[in-house]
């Protein structure tokens, strides 16, 4: 059978191979018939097991409908009465999500980004401190990562672990962020993964564990070695930002250890800070450069650092 391929370039409706279609040609049957309850049984079983749920407590609904439909069952099913969503809204369908908690009169926030630019996840930590209780909050997304972390596609994911080292960090685990990035970096190495995200995030972690820690061993070596990877990061794409917000862990850094510091480690450090202003220098000079006030602070840090000290 001749079957015509059209290329579906929109979300939803998904290209199909002749197989599949030929796999739907097939008697009707009814859906009481016991086959057909018998594979939808098997169906909400296996979906039970992906959601780590607990049989006879728990069990797996299924909703006949378009995408939209799990984005309205998810809010109005699973969010608490005295509970609120944040709402990352950046295209079509968080749109939509917004729309959903309206109808519904769920208590929401509408955090809107553009489109074109990734959201500021700053921003978004920002406004869930704020409103939010914190510890809470951090024991929810742990238990979440945690419930995840083992799924075939999570397990040796780079990116996944790396999400979740960032997670550790935020909550000051920084125990438990040395195991996701030696994951993240044992996943990415068996796959050739370009590692220039997990180095700026190992690096933030070498900067806040020591500073959090205040009695590090040999601590130029670590500054020396983050620096070293936040330099190395930016090659290869000049619009890279990240590792200049990195970058102002260095201020305190110096505050904790510049009296352990002898005369050619504390040299080495201000060659350290002026290499990295002269970055902040470039990055700022570029034509249609992002978040130019996040850099701006580090330049200012970074120059009063050299001024106090020279």
């Amino acid at each position: 059978m001749q079957i015509k391929r059209n290329i579906l370039l929109n979300p939803g409706p998904a290209t199909t191979t002749d197989t599949v279609k030929m796999a739907q040609v097939v008697p009707d049957i009814c859906p009481r018939e016991k086959e057909f309850v018998g594979m939808m049984k098997t169906l909400r079983t296996n979906l039970l097991k992906v959601a780590h749920g607990i049989p006879g407590k728990h069990t797996a609904v299924l909703f006949c409908g378009s995408g939209t439909i799990n984005i309205d069952v998810c809010l109005n099913s699973l969010l608490p009465k005295d509970k609120k969503v944040l709402i990352i809204n950046n295209g079509a369908y968080s749109d939509r999500a917004v729309e959903v908690c309206r109808y519904y009169g769920l208590s929401h926030i509408n955090l809107r980004f553009s489109v074109y630019e990734r959201p500021d996840l700053h921003e978004i930590e920002s406004i869930l401190k704020k409103d939010s209780d914190q510890r809470g909050l951090n024991r929810a997304i742990f238990n979440i990562y945690e419930k995840v972390a083992y799924l075939e596609y999570n397990r040796e994911n780079p990116l996944f672990w790396l999400q979740f080292a960032i997670a550790r960090l935020a909550d000051g685990e920084y125990s438990d962020a040395a195991r996701c990035f030696d994951n993240a970096y044992s996943y990415a190495k068996n796959t050739n993964f370009d590692t220039f995200q997990i180095d700026n995030h190992f690096a933030r972690y070498l900067l806040e564990d020591a500073n959090e820690k205040k009695n590090v061993i040999e601590p130029i070596e670590v500054f020396k070695r983050a620096h070293r990877m936040l330099m190395a990061s930016q090659k290869g794409n000049q619009y890279k930002h990240y590792s200049f917000r990195v970058a102002r862990h260095y201020s305190t850094f110096y505050s904790i250890y510049h009296k352990d510091f002898s005369f050619h480690e504390r040299y080495d450090f201000f060659i350290a800070c002026h290499e990295m202003l002269d970055a902040v220098e470039k990055y700022l000079a570029l034509p249609g450069a992002s978040k130019k006030d996040m850099v701006e602070e580090t330049r200012k840090q970074l120059e009063e650092l050299l001024i106090n000290e020279n």
